[in-house]
C-alpha cells in the first residue's frame, strides 16, 4: 500500500513539473478598444470559444499565478471585468465586455514566455472624433501608421462636423453656463432696449415745447444712457475654452498636416483645425521637412 501511496505521490509531483502556469494578466484601454494580453511560462495547449457576452480560453494542464486588480476595470470603457474558474483538468479565463464586440487573438513568444493578446473592439467603424482617435492611437502602438495616417483626414472631417454641430448649441444653451446675476443683468438690457426704442420716440416728441438748450440737454442725456446699455450688452466677449496646446501629440500633428497640405489646405485653415497658433504650424512643417 505504502508503495502505490508513493507511485501515485510522484506521478503528482511530475504532473505539476510539467503543468504550464498564467504568471500574469494586463490590459490597456484605448477607448472603445482594449488589448488583453494573457502572459504564460511556455506555450500552452488551449481553446477560444465566445458567446455574445463572454470571452472563454480554456488552457490544459495550467496553474494560476496571475492576480486580477478589481480597481483596473472601473474606468475601462470596454471591458467589464476578467475571472478564473478550474474546470476539472483546465484553468478557465473569463474575458466579458460591457457592450456588444467583435475581438480578434494572436500570439508571440519572446524566447521567455509566451503571450496570448486579445484586440477587443466595440465598433469596427470609428465615427466619432473619440472613437477614430481611440482607433489612431491604437494602430500606433501596435505600428501599424499606415492604418493610422489612412484615419488622419477622417479625423478632420469628423472633427470638424463636430464643431459645426456643436456651435448653434452652444449658442442656445449659453445662459445655462452663467449664474443667476448674469442672466437677470442680460434679460435687464434686453427689456431696456425695447422700451428706450419707445422713450425716446415719445421724449423727442416732449422736446418740441423746450427751448433749443434743454432740448441739447436732453437727447445728450438720452444718447449717454443709451451708450451705457449697449457697454452693458456687449460687455462680455466669448472666450474659448478649447486647449492653447493642439490636438494629440507633436507627432500626430505633424501627420495631420501632411495630410491636409496634401489637400490643399492653407497653414493658416491648418493652424485652426489643429488649434495651434501659425507659428508653430510652421515649425511643425520646418522639423518634418528636415526628418525627411
Amino acid at each position: 500500500m505504502k508503495k502505490y501511496l508513493i507511485f501515485i505521490y510522484l506521478i503528482t509531483q511530475v504532473f505539476s513539473l510539467s503543468a504550464n502556469v498564467l504568471k500574469d494578466v494586463y490590459h490597456r484601454d484605448y477607448g472603445v478598444i482594449d488589448r488583453t494580453v494573457l502572459v504564460f511560462e511556455a506555450e500552452p495547449k488551449l481553446e477560444i470559444s465566445h458567446d455574445t457576452q463572454n470571452i472563454f480560453v480554456e488552457i490544459s494542464n495550467c496553474q494560476n499565478e496571475a492576480i486580477i486588480v478589481d480597481s483596473l476595470f472601473t474606468e475601462n470603457g470596454v471591458l467589464g471585468f476578467i475571472d478564473f474558474a478550474i474546470n476539472i483538468d483546465k484553468l478557465v479565463v473569463f474575458l466579458q465586455p460591457k457592450d456588444n464586440f467583435t475581438f480578434e487573438s494572436h500570439s508571440f513568444s519572446d524566447g521567455d514566455y509566451f503571450k496570448l493578446y486579445f484586440d477587443i473592439f466595440l465598433t469596427e467603424n470609428p465615427q466619432t472624433v473619440s472613437e477614430i482617435e481611440s482607433f489612431i492611437a491604437y494602430y500606433k502602438q501596435i505600428e501599424k501608421l499606415d492604418l493610422a495616417e489612412s484615419l488622419v483626414e477622417k479625423f478632420a472631417k469628423a472633427k470638424l462636423l463636430e464643431e459645426t454641430n456643436i456651435k448653434p448649441q452652444t449658442t442656445l444653451l449659453a445662459p445655462q453656463t452663467e449664474d443667476k446675476e448674469e442672466i437677470n443683468e442680460k434679460v435687464a438690457a434686453l427689456n431696456f432696449v425695447q422700451t428706450t426704442k419707445l422713450k425716446i420716440k415719445k421724449h423727442y416728441l416732449y422736446l418740441k415745447g423746450l427751448s433749443r438748450k434743454n432740448q441739447l440737454i436732453g437727447l445728450g442725456l438720452s444718447g449717454l444712457f443709451i451708450l451705457v446699455l449697449c457697454l452693458i450688452f456687449y460687455r462680455r466677449k466669448p472666450q474659448s475654452l478649447r486647449p492653447q496646446d493642439g490636438f494629440g501629440n507633436e507627432q500626430f500633428q505633424i501627420e495631420t498636416i501632411k495630410k491636409l497640405t496634401k489637400e490643399g489646405w492653407q497653414n493658416q485653415e491648418i493652424a485652426r483645425e489643429l488649434n495651434l497658433p501659425d507659428k508653430k504650424i510652421a515649425e511643425l512643417t520646418k522639423d518634418s521637412d528636415k526628418a525627411k
